[in-house]
């Protein structure tokens, strides 16, 4: 009895599998495809179930490798890679299982993404709309402290215009001409093709000129809203610092020029 000990032989999973064939129903240790066994090796992409099995033992081990690494560079017990996060997933799945598995698993990664980029995208335009309505309110400051201090080619309309933008992080200055030593009808030309009959949605340095009844050209900031309504903001010496109209139409019909061109500076 102790010599038969002597030489019995310890075998693994894998030789026992060898030994009796695998899974398939086949004869030789080949599942046939109309067996029990071949169903199950057809429906893991081919695989006999023995090599079903060990290509999933095999994942298993070189998930708790990447694991140690990237645990030995720093990353701590936390990480996780995919392979070990589906191994704990699909744990004694049959292979239909685990494919479907493995399928929701992405399809929920993927929602995951959707939702992170919607977020990310409506943090960025809660960033522009706080930006725009801090720039906003810094034009109406500037044009109320402006009030009463109109002074001809020192401190005029269209040095105030070109200050005031300059002080918010947009300088026309060679854009336009420097308003010190260019006037409003000087702007005009030297803006010919950059202009549009009518502003969009946002800020726009509006020139006025051709008028039948001022002697003068002039220039503002306009603020058009998104209900069509819009804001002049100005350094004039008759007019108010700030105007508010209905549209555009109205506002262009109130000053009475016969030229209007806008040059957008900010959008919404």
């Amino acid at each position: 009895m102790k010599s038969f000990l002597n030489k019995f032989q310890t075998m693994t999973f894998d030789q026992l599998l060898d030994v009796n064939g695998g899974y398939g129903g086949g004869s030789g240790g080949s599942p046939s495809s109309s067996s029990g066994g071949g169903g199950y090796s057809s429906s893991t992409g081919g695989l006999t179930a023995h090599r079903y099995v060990h290509a999933r033992e095999r994942a298993k081990v070189l998930a708790a490798q990447e694991a140690k690494k990237n645990a030995a560079k720093g990353g701590g017990s936390s990480y996780s890679s995919p392979s070990a996060g589906y191994n704990a997933l699909t744990s004694g799945l049959s292979a239909p299982q685990y494919v479907e598995a493995r399928q929701k698993a992405k399809e929920r990664e993927q929602q995951e993404a959707a939702a992170a980029e919607a977020q990310r995208q409506a943090e960025i335009a809660a960033q522009k709309q706080a930006e725009y309505e801090a720039f906003s309110e810094k034009i109406k400051d500037a044009a109320d402290a402006a009030a009463g201090k109109y002074k001809a080619g020192t401190f005029d309309c269209d040095i105030w215009v070109q200050n005031t933008l300059k002080d918010n992080g947009i300088d026309i200055t060679n854009l336009w001409g420097d308003a010190y030593s260019t006037n409003v009808a000087g702007h005009e030309e030297a803006l010919e093709g950059l202009t549009t009959d009518s502003p969009g949605v946002g800020w726009s340095v509006v020139l006025m000129t051709d008028s039948d009844i001022y002697s003068v050209n002039h220039t503002g900031l306009l603020k058009v809203n998104e209900d069509g309504s819009c804001v002049l903001y100005q350094n004039s010496k008759y007019s108010p610092s700030h105007e508010d109209y209905s549209s555009v139409s109205a506002f262009e019909n109130a000053y009475g020029y016969n030229d209007f061109d806008y040059l957008k500076v900010k959008g919404r």
